[in-house]
């Protein structure tokens, strides 16, 4: 299986150096200039007429990726053979292939049909008012939503990009040929990383009146919003109870951290933090009952897990694991999980068009 994952990517990125991919770059995330359309095409008309040459540029570009992707090759290729799915499997060959080689060259095959069909949802259809908060990242705006002709009776102000990842793609939802690992009826959730309250409120409509979202914030500016949207949706934010904490390790450290909306990172910035262990928390609260873990956390996913050793030993929860912070976490997290609980099946999605938003999914 371990020569199996060498073969299979060498041979997704020998395909992809013969390929350019049209129509591939997530202009919502990431602003395609008119610059960058014209270098796009006029690429797509070479590669056509098999005039493309890979420049030198590309070539030393490509080895800088593989030479930061080498030593965690052995570790990769055990996520790859850990790996429960033949789906899951492949999007880690297409992620990887696209971390080396990037969109001209790599198509996320998992995803890409449904990000072009949110596309017009969250640019037109969804959208009741546009431009509603200034933010300073992204496009620079929020816009109110409106989503019960969407499958969701839900009303928020966010992001495009919050709607459709957290909504329509359903970043902490799971499918592939019989499977379909997600929240479900009645389950007691720990949203680690709740923002503007977006994936709050997706958990909050999963669960149904019997179940309960513990949502883990500590930004005051991204809990001011997540209030705001929480009081839009009445029938929903009784199920939701919000944490200002960030969860660590420990519950007695004072982290500092700057705001910076989804992207606020501990580590450094002028405000303070108070930190939470979800076994200490657990434990002090007397929970009885924990189904799910979501953690999407800024690459602080690993303390966090240590943190909530005894609470995933003891529950068993479904995890749900961002992994795309760190090229480590790929195989540091999927490992930590393997040793504090053995047993648990991985499983790998995959919710952008770009290297962001890979989610280790492990359940029992």
């Amino acid at each position: 299986m371990i020569s199996n994952f060498y073969a299979r990517l060498l041979s997704q990125l020998t395909s992809g150096l013969q390929t350019h991919q049209a129509n591939n770059k997530d202009h919502l995330r990431h602003p395609v200039t008119a610059r960058i359309r014209f270098i796009d095409g006029l690429l797509g008309i070479l590669a056509q007429a098999k005039l493309f040459r890979h420049s030198s540029a590309i070539s030393q570009t490509v080895e800088k990726h593989i030479a930061a992707m080498e030593p965690h090759f052995e570790g990769l290729a055990w996520l790859y053979e850990r790996l429960a799915d033949e789906t899951s499997r492949q999007t880690l060959i297409e992620v990887l292939a696209f971390r080396l080689l990037g969109s001209r060259h790599i198509r996320i095959s998992a995803v890409h049909d449904a990000f072009w069909k949110s596309v017009p949802v969250v640019c037109a259809h969804a959208v009741e008012k546009r431009h509603t908060q200034s933010v300073n990242l992204l496009d620079g705006w929020l816009d109110d939503f409106d989503l019960k002709h969407h499958g969701y009776p839900v009303r928020l102000r966010a992001h495009r990009l919050n709607v459709m990842n957290t909504f329509l793609l359903e970043q902490y939802r799971f499918k592939a040929t019989g499977l379909n690992v997600g929240v479900k009826p009645g389950d007691v959730v720990i949203d680690g990383g709740g923002c503007w309250g977006d994936t709050a409120l997706y958990f909050a409509d999963q669960v149904g009146e019997p179940g309960k979202v513990h949502v883990f914030e500590f930004s005051p500016a991204n809990l001011t919003l997540m209030n705001r949207n929480l009081g839009e949706n009445p029938a929903l934010c009784g199920r939701i109870q919000i944490h200002q904490a960030a969860i660590w390790d420990n519950s007695t450290d004072q982290l500092t951290f700057d705001e910076a909306g989804p992207g606020t990172t501990l580590g450094k910035g002028g405000l303070h933090a108070r930190t939470r262990a979800i076994d200490e928390w657990a434990t002090t609260e007397k929970v009885s009952k924990i189904d799910f873990i979501k953690m999407d956390i800024e690459g602080a996913e690993g303390k966090a897990l240590s943190g909530a050793r005894e609470t995933i030993k003891t529950h068993r929860p479904t995890l749900a694991v961002a992994l795309y912070h760190a090229l480590e976490d790929f195989t540091n997290l999927p490992k930590m999980i393997d040793e504090m609980a053995p047993g648990y099946r991985f499983h790998l999605g995959h919710y952008t068009i770009h290297n962001e938003e890979t989610i280790l999914f492990a359940i029992q």
